[in-house]
């Protein structure tokens, strides 16, 4: 038995035990003591009631929370898998940079040191090019030079076809020239003015 029936039986012997002229009382306030001991059981059933179906709710709405954080967790570690692949991607691009940028500064000093090598070398083999094709172009044109004596000299070309040849100068006794060489015959020559 609960504590509320106990008061009521308890209230409902004192009653019997008192008498009539105070049973009405009594009945009346045994009456009023069962009518208000009623309405809070209500009361109370209500209230229970009540917090069954908060606690119902609570229970569906924690059970709805976990199941939307257990979606965001899975969400960020997704996430974070993604950013864990890019810092990946980019940090191989950084490294290969990088590598480009250590090959790119050892060679470009090379580049430029061989281009002002180059520019340096190339007036001095222009100058040996054409001092040596200054040397050979004599004796080419000595060769060819002898050779077309030669062919127009000969009587029978190997060249030129055997009727092709100019007409030979006829030679004529003519006087001597004196040579510069000789003293006297520049002598002779003032005397006779």
């Amino acid at each position: 038995m609960n504590k509320n029936q106990r008061i009521l039986l308890t209230a409902i012997a004192t009653i019997v035990i008192t008498g009539c002229s105070e049973d009405e009382r009594l009945a009346r306030l045994a009456q009023e003591s069962v009518q208000q001991q009623r309405s809070q059981n209500e009361e109370m059933t209500r209230l229970n009631r009540e917090v069954a179906e908060g606690v119902k709710r609570l229970v569906e709405s924690e059970n709805e929370s976990r199941k939307e954080l257990t979606s965001l967790q899975r969400e960020v570690q997704c996430q974070q898998a993604d950013v864990g692949v890019q810092r990946d991607r980019l940090e191989s691009e950084r490294k290969e940079i990088a590598r480009q940028r250590y090959r790119d500064s050892l060679l470009v000093p090379v580049l430029h040191h061989a281009g002002l090598l180059l520019v340096c070398i190339l007036p001095l083999l222009l100058a040996w090019y054409l001092l040596h094709d200054w040397r050979s172009e004599p004796q080419d044109d000595l060769a060819i030079s002898e050779l077309l004596i030669e062919e127009f000299a000969s009587d029978r070309p190997r060249l030129l076809p055997p009727g092709a040849t100019a007409p030979s100068i006829e030679h004529r006794d003519q006087e001597r020239l004196p040579e510069p060489d000789d003293p006297a015959a520049f002598h002779d020559e003032t005397v006779t003015l």
